[in-house]
């Protein structure tokens, strides 16, 4: 059954609990690491939504070093922990060298008990709950109106898909491309009745340049009967990236989804929700940011990101100190959602109290909410003429800033 709209999956914090408990209705299921405390793994449980448990296996081909808290100079406990839980070769590897893809031997049972590892990982995090699946589950949340409904206490929730372990891949060439679809394969072979498979396609932006490279990957994946597939592409901020990298996303959101199959973006923003109309099933995201993410770029860690400011009109995030400013140059971009009128109103002097209490979050699924709205009301053709009328009121103004704009309009309705 294909859903009524896009499906927005959030990466919650720890502090969204009582937020996102207040909101039920505001978005349809969460997409959390397996490496989540148990405080928010239970708080997942508790919201009765599906949700994908992403078993992270990336962290494992980055340098030693790169996995090691800066202070101590060690391997960081929740890696450990996570390692632990996997067994070989994640633990083997881990603290003395990157993976590759020699760990994962075709022939034996090594590979088949890894990946059997993995997916019961995801169970296990998770009280061993299972498949409540996504297709008819979100028909009950209305994108409708000001507040919340009432959640009707559906079964309990569990991984609605499980992750096969995946690794970020450059173009078809690259012997992570042909490890990470072995592993999809093997885990298609050691699944257990009734479980249902969702690779991720953990792909390099520029390979997105070449139609050849994606045909290879929708023919190579569709020949394959896996339930859903995950697709993150690395370091692409919808709202800084180049129209052959969004061409490139969008043939290859057509070529997956053609004949039913679900296909979800993990981190995405307002773009991937216009991809709806290409077959994209639903997206991932965190709370007013989080609309993209490089593997990479695996920092220090420690203390939660500050909050920013969802500008609806441009579709972006922006600090709260830069947002503030152009808001006060610019009052037709000031959002009238609950959030915004209680906490400043009109007086745009109240507005750095936006970062406080989770009002930004808030706010943020007001807006998106507004924006699943005007989807499901006027269809993606009216929302594509709206960014022409946001664009083209603002022109080359430096500070509000429409180049992305256009970009998606050029790339989704070309003249």
């Amino acid at each position: 059954m294909k859903p009524l709209g896009p499906l927005m999956l959030l990466r919650p914090q720890g502090g969204h609990k009582r937020l996102l408990r207040a909101a039920d209705g505001f978005y349809h299921g969460l997409h959390v690491p397996v490496t989540v405390v148990d405080h928010v793994a239970n708080f997942v449980l508790e919201t009765d939504k599906p949700f994908i448990a992403d078993p992270t296996t990336y962290f494992f081909v980055l340098r030693p070093e790169r996995l090691c808290d800066a202070d101590k100079k060690a391997v960081r406990p929740w890696l450990l922990r996570l390692a632990k839980g996997f067994g070989a070769p994640f633990e083997v590897a881990l603290g003395r060298r990157a993976l590759v893809p020699a760990d994962f031997p075709e022939k034996g049972n090594a590979t088949d008990d890894a990946v059997r590892r993995v997916l019961t990982h995801q169970k296990a995090k998770f009280l061993g709950q299972m498949n409540l699946p996504l297709e008819p589950y979100y028909a009950k949340y209305a994108l409708y109106g000001d507040s919340a409904p009432a959640s009707s206490s559906p079964p309990p929730a569990g991984p609605a898909f499980l992750v096969p372990p995946y690794f970020p891949f450059r173009n078809v060439e690259d012997p992570w491309y042909d490890l990470d679809l072995r592993l999809a394969e093997r885990a298609l072979s050691v699944r257990e009745k009734g479980e249902r498979i969702a690779p991720v396609i953990h792909l390099d932006a520029v390979a997105l340049e070449d139609e050849a490279v994606v045909d290879r990957i929708v023919a190579d994946y569709r020949a394959r009967a896996f339930d859903a597939c995950l697709l993150w592409v690395n370091d692409l901020p919808e709202d800084a990236a180049p129209a052959e990298h969004l061409r490139g996303l969008v043939r290859l959101v057509r070529g997956l989804s053609s004949g039913g199959r679900q296909v979800f973006k993990l981190y995405g923003g307002y773009f991937s929700m216009l991809l709806f109309a290409q077959g994209l099933t639903g997206f991932t995201c965190g709370l007013g940011q989080g609309a993209w993410k490089n593997a990479y770029a695996f920092g220090p860690g420690g203390g939660a990101p500050k909050p920013k400011f969802y500008v609806p009109a441009l579709h972006r995030s922006m600090e709260l100190a830069n947002a503030e400013r152009l808001l006060r140059e610019h009052g037709s971009l000031r959002c009238p959602c609950k959030a915004c009128r209680d906490v400043y109103g009109s007086n745009i002097d109240r507005f750095a109290a936006m970062g406080e209490d989770g009002h930004c979050e808030s706010h943020f699924l007001y807006a998106r909410q507004a924006e699943a709205k005007a989807l499901l009301d006027r269809g993606v053709d009216s929302c594509l003429t709206a960014l022409t009328t946001t664009a083209g009121k603002f022109g080359d103004n430096a500070l509000v800033k429409v180049a992305a704009l256009r970009t998606w309009r050029e790339v989704l309705a070309p003249t």
